[in-house]
This record gives C-alpha cells, structure tokens and sequence, in this order.
C-alpha cells in the first residue's frame, strides 16, 4: 500500500467516526427534545428548533439535524423555543462521552449526564430544567433589577 493509500485509509476512517459521531448526538438530542415535549406536556407547535444562528424565518420549520453544530468546546450546540405566555429561547449544548451524553442547558451548567437507555436520567434531567425555567420566570426580573446576571440570558430569554 502506498503512503497516499495509508494516508486516504486514514481520512476514510476519521469521516466515519465523525459520522457516526453526528448520528449518534443528533439522534440524541432528537430523544431529548421528544422527550421534553411529551414530560412537559407541550402542545403541538409550542416548541420549535430555531436557526442556529440569525432570526427564523417565519413558516419555516427547523430539523435540528441541520441546526446542531458542534463547536471548539466540543459540544454541539442547538436553539430552541417554547412559547409559554411569551417565548422562552433555549441554547443546550450536549457531547458523547463513552456510552452516555453530557447536557448543559445553558453555559454557567457543569452538565447531566444522560444514559439514553436510563429513562430516570431523562426524567431527572428534565427535573433540573423544569425548576431551572421557574426559577428563572417567577425571579428573573427581579434579582435583574438587583443587577444579577440570569443563567439563561436577558430577562424573557430574549
């Protein structure tokens, strides 16, 4: 085999790890956003991918597929929305790591780790995240006011 052959085996290789990376988080996060929709009970079109980066365009659905992005944090990082009263934007950030996943819900989180066979990791994870939002929502504006920083960004998640 000639250095050019190694070099090409080598690539082909890479390409496929980093695909069946891909698959494996963006199957994942499918899981994790169905999930979340079905714990919460949230109606249908309440919870919406939304562009990776800029404003979505209006009656254009979003996969997160195409939306996830993995970043020189090593995560992948996707947007999302759930129209409550008013919306709520989310940035989640999740990697593989051995057989299970670590998710952030937002950058100052140190992460859950998730089984995607364990259902109470799921559960727990969406625990976290449920106390996190209410939180956020019945405090927000006003620990804003005293000047301290949300986790999740501006008051109203922008």
């Amino acid at each position: 085999m000639s250095k050019y052959d190694e070099i090409s085996e080598s690539c082909k290789s890479t390409i496929n790890q980093i695909r069946n990376y891909q698959d494996d988080c963006n199957n994942f996060a499918e899981k994790l956003i169905s999930g979340l929709t079905d714990y919460y009970e949230i109606p249908d079109g309440k919870l919406k991918i939304l562009p990776y980066e800029g404003e979505p365009e209006e009656n254009y659905r979003y996969y997160i597929e195409h939306e996830m992005h993995l970043e020189d944090d090593t995560f992948y990082h996707f947007n999302f929305v759930i129209e409550f009263v008013g919306r709520s934007r989310f940035h989640f950030m999740l990697k593989k790591e051995d057989d299970c996943f670590i998710v952030k819900g937002h950058e100052g989180h140190s992460g859950h780790k998730i089984n995607p066979d364990v259902e109470k990791d799921f559960t727990d994870f969406y625990d976290f995240l449920f106390d996190e939002i209410k939180e956020h929502h019945e405090n927000g504006f006003t620990n804003w006011l005293k000047g301290e920083k949300s986790k999740f960004g501006r008051i109203g998640f922008q």
